[in-house]
Formats: structure tokens, C-alpha cells, sequence
């Protein structure tokens, strides 16, 4: 029998930082193909006593598309979260995109599909009422960072937030081979990936 082993909480904070861009990196490979119907919606967090934006997406079931933390609310920053997105190799190119009614949104995606790098049919809908799964969805990341009492600087938030996503992806089923609500196989697989035995 193992003795009781006692961690303190920022020897946790530490591991998140460190091993969170790894865990993203590594699930990433293993999540199944998302729908064309894709919800945006920025947030706020705050970092050292001022509030930043957090980008993110999610698809018509609720799958997470990606996330981006930005310094700015501008069409640069919307152009870049596009692009981020779209280079995930398990979403698929959208149909459709419902996002509030930020007036960021419109002229990034006028301007990527000018450049060939989102398709031309793609339709943007600013209709704010269609976006309620995302605003729902994002309760979860940012009732975590209140906990945390926020954020102390850019990275650690970063890190932080790719941890919660990360493993909220696992824990939606979008794992290939670890169900939703199949909790022994999602901690098997976070095991294997970094090849530690159970």
C-alpha cells in the first residue's frame, strides 16, 4: 500500500505551467472531427489587475473548437483566432459561424476569405441568441480562474487556461478512445500519453 502523499497547492500551480502546452500538444492529436457549425464568443479575464479577452470557440454539439487569450478586442486579434483555429487538424472548415454581435468578427472574416484562407461560402452570423451554448459553455473556465483569484501574468494565465480546456475536451468524450463520463479511461489515456503506469 502507497503512503499518503501530500502536495502543496503551488507545487500543483507549477506542474500545471510547465506540463500544460504538452498536454494540449498531446491531446490535440487524438480528438475527433468537429461539425461545420461553429459558435464564437470572446470573454474577460484578469491578469494582474486588468482584463484581457479570451477567445473561443466551440462547435454546434458543443465540442471545443480551440481558445486564444489576446492583449486586444480588435479585427488583428479576431483574424488571428480564426487562422488559429482553423489550423487544428480536428476541425472542420465552417459553413456557418454564429458569434455576437462584436463588430470584430465581420471584416476579419471578409478579409481571410479575400486571402483564400477561409472558404467564400462561409456565412457569419451575428445573432446573439445563437451563440447561448457558447456563453453557457465558458462558465466553466472562467468560475476556475475566479477561484484561482486570477491571474498574476499573461503566461501563467496562458498556461493555466490551456490546462482547464484542455482537460475539458477530455472530459466532453472528444478523446478518441476515452468516452464522456468515462472517467478510468480518460485517466488511463492522460497516463499513456506521457507514459506513465497505472
Amino acid at each position: 500500500m502507497l503512503p499518503n502523499l501530500f502536495v502543496e497547492r503551488s507545487t500543483i500551480c507549477r506542474w500545471v505551467h510547465e506540463y500544460s502546452p504538452e498536454l494540449e500538444e498531446r491531446v490535440k492529436q487524438l480528438l475527433k472531427k468537429t461539425n461545420d457549425s461553429w459558435k464564437l464568443d470572446e470573454t474577460y479575464v484578469k491578469i494582474k489587475g486588468k482584463w484581457q479577452y479570451l477567445y473561443r470557440a466551440i462547435d454546434k454539439a458543443g465540442q471545443t473548437l480551440d481558445w486564444m487569450l489576446s492583449r486586444h478586442r480588435n479585427k488583428n486579434a479576431a483574424k488571428r483566432f480564426f487562422k488559429r483555429t482553423l489550423g487544428n487538424k480536428h476541425v472542420v472548415c465552417p459553413r456557418v459561424i454564429n458569434t455576437d454581435k462584436s463588430p470584430t468578427f465581420p471584416p476579419a472574416l471578409a478579409e481571410l476569405q479575400e486571402e483564400g484562407v477561409m472558404p467564400s461560402d462561409t456565412k457569419l452570423r451575428p445573432i446573439k441568441y445563437l451563440n447561448n451554448a457558447i456563453e453557457n459553455d465558458q462558465k466553466s473556465t472562467k468560475s476556475k480562474s475566479r477561484y484561482r483569484q486570477w491571474y498574476q501574468s499573461f503566461e501563467t494565465a496562458k498556461r493555466t487556461i490551456s490546462a482547464v480546456e484542455t482537460m475539458r475536451m477530455v472530459q466532453k468524450g472528444q478523446l478518441r478512445y476515452a468516452a464522456k463520463g468515462n472517467v478510468r479511461a480518460q485517466n488511463e489515456l492522460i497516463n499513456n500519453l506521457f507514459g506513465l503506469t497505472t
